[in-house]
């Protein structure tokens, strides 16, 4: 007769089920059916396991992949990214998304233009499939200092946004920005990227760096200056400003046919600050009646440029307007 051993069950393949299960086994002999039972509980644990990975990345893809993209219309299309118009045209871009929106235009340095070209924003509710708020800009007579972006987002989610880009197209006016003093500064901080703004005001201008005495710049080489700059025409020329010891004097020269244009401009690369002083306002007197004409002077003590920027109600209301 052949006997046949029961089989031994060791102290370490108790304590492995021990792990598994995660309740308290003494010792001793264990049937077979523990096992079982500790094996089905592993799978339904694992099976768990599952089930809440699949809940949180459902609610993190409808939190964070499935917002409504906001989308800018023009003649009942969405499909270019980039425009050019004629000087004197009007526009009108309508912007819808899921949430309040706003815009923001590109900053006109020469304010008399904002005398010939007007914008108005105009904001309303709809009831549409992937739609629930719209919002309307209208440019009239748009003319070469308003080339630029035109960006529309969420009021409280900026990342949730959607821009166009707009030329137009000048006889005349080659440089959406100009100067009337020999050359402009740009100041820059050292480490930091700096943009010159050489912007064609369409796109059949020609832009070339160049040296005071007509030698071209190449992109990305320091031959004739510290700087290697690159070039976006939505941008202007760009550069990192690595060091303090070389402030070139450079122009960005606009051509097309016979009409051309030089916007000259120094380079001022100074020492990185980390803080400065608080400016100090002082004013003429401390009280006032209406009518009254009222003068304030703002100073601030820095050995480096420093932009003073006012901000000051208009018309009496909320909105804000900042000058340099």
């Amino acid at each position: 007769m052949i006997k046949v051993d029961k089989p031994q069950i060791s102290k370490e393949t108790i304590t492995t089920s021990r792990s598994i299960c995660g309740s308290e086994i003494e010792f001793g002999v264990v049937s077979i059916s523990n096992f079982d039972m500790c094996r089905k509980m592993a799978l339904l644990r694992f099976n768990w396991v599952n089930i809440f990975i699949i809940v949180y990345m459902t609610i993190f893809f409808i939190v964070h992949c499935a917002e409504t993209k906001i989308k800018i219309f023009m003649n009942d299309s969405n499909v270019h990214d980039v425009y050019t118009f004629e000087t004197g045209d009007n526009v009108t871009m309508i912007c819808k998304g899921d949430a309040p929106l706003e815009w923001k235009t590109p900053v006109v340095t020469d304010e008399q233009y904002e005398d010939f070209t007007g914008i108005s924003i105009s904001n309303y509710s709809i009831q549409e499939k992937n739609y629930q708020y719209a919002s309307q800009l209208d440019i009239v007579n748009i003319t070469f200092p308003f080339v630029g972006y035109y960006i529309c987002f969420e009021k409280k989610n900026l990342k949730n946004s959607e821009k166009r880009y707009f030329y137009v197209h000048d006889e005349h006016r080659l440089a959406v920005r100009e100067t009337k003093a020999n050359y402009e500064i740009i100041y820059s901080s050292k480490y930091t990227r700096t943009v010159v703004p050489c912007r064609p005001t369409s796109p059949d201008v020609n832009v070339t760096l160049m040296t005071e005495g007509g030698t071209i710049v190449p992109l990305n080489n320091t031959d004739n200056c510290e700087y290697a700059f690159g070039y976006n025409p939505y941008e202007g020329y760009f550069f990192d400003a690595n060091s303090t010891s070389d402030n070139c004097i450079l122009k960005c020269h606009f051509s097309r046919k016979n009409v051309s244009y030089d916007y000259s401009f120094q380079l001022v690369v100074e020492p990185l600050k980390s803080h400065i002083a608080e400016p100090f306002i002082s004013q003429t007197k401390k009280h006032f009646i209406v009518g009254d004409n009222l003068t304030l002077e703002c100073t601030v003590d820095s050995d480096v440029y420093t932009d003073i920027i006012w901000e000051f109600p208009k018309d009496g209301i909320v909105s804000y307007d900042t000058y340099r």
